[in-house]
């Protein structure tokens, strides 16, 4: 599933409940494209303030949603920005150990 450049101009616009509506969480079968809906979800959470949201997302996708192309890639890269952003008061050393599994 290829949501084009919908999401972008939704993102841009401040339209979320459009956003969250595109795509399902899981798509069965096709790890890229709920690597890809997650991805935007994760942003839509972002914009809106809900860091400890997105970063919630960003931590339960099932590890072949991780391999799973640039949006696998993009995926991983938003855990380890929302992990240093979202460090839930754990000590620096946990973080940055996330950090390595995560890179």
């Amino acid at each position: 599933m290829d949501m084009g450049g919908r999401p972008a101009v939704l993102l841009e616009q401040g339209r979320y409940r459009e956003l969250a509506s595109l795509a399902p969480d899981q798509v069965p079968g096709d790890e890229e494209a709920s690597a890809q809906a997650l991805v935007w979800a994760v942003r839509s959470r972002m914009e809106q303030g809900y860091v400890r949201a997105a970063a919630d997302l960003a931590r339960t996708a099932p590890p072949e949603v991780y391999a799973a192309g640039d949006a696998g890639i993009a995926l991983r890269l938003w855990q380890g920005f929302l992990t240093v952003h979202d460090n839930g008061e754990r000590p620096f050393a946990d973080v940055a150990e996330v950090l390595a599994v995560v890179g």
